[in-house]
């Protein structure tokens, strides 16, 4: 229980630079403004204050590969080299999971630059997905949604 003078708060989990790797990132070009920006507001910040998300790496373990938050990894890497403790979201994820997060991710931005549109993944749900041929439709005709490359 807490009482007025203390107060109990989560530990936020963190990983060393060092032990992430960046995963499957739907970034074409990095904006070199919002970088430059960025850096900025971590260093006024005095470091990384929002997690990433990680998920264990697939095939190396002690490994962690970057879900979201591939920026902000690359400048606390920059920053404060390989030892920073990079705070972190873990999550057990599936390949289709993590795609599918990193994709929702990157289309939250409220700033929103055509060349930093989040690329579409050649696969959903298991099906092959036409690429730049035109809008691909879903099984009952109707268009699929065009921007993230979903076809469900």
């Amino acid at each position: 229980m807490n009482d007025a003078t203390t107060l109990d708060r989560p530990v936020q989990p963190t990983l060393q630079v060092r032990q992430i790797v960046p995963g499957q990132n739907y970034r074409e070009h990095y904006d070199a403004k919002a970088l430059a920006d960025l850096r900025e507001q971590v260093k006024a910040a005095g470091g990384i204050k929002s997690p990433i998300m990680v998920r264990p790496h697939p095939s190396r373990d002690g490994v962690w590969e970057i879900v979201y938050g591939h920026r902000r990894w690359m400048v606390a890497g920059e920053q404060y080299g390989d030892t920073y403790d990079m705070p972190v979201t873990i999550e057990d994820l599936s390949d289709a999971e993590a795609r599918a997060l990193g994709i929702i991710e990157n289309k939250g931005e409220t700033t929103r630059v055509p060349s930093r549109k989040p690329r579409a993944p050649p696969i959903c749900c298991g099906s092959t997905l036409a690429t730049r041929r035109g809008p691909p439709t879903n099984s009952a005709g109707s268009r699929a949604n065009w921007t993230t490359g979903c076809c469900c």
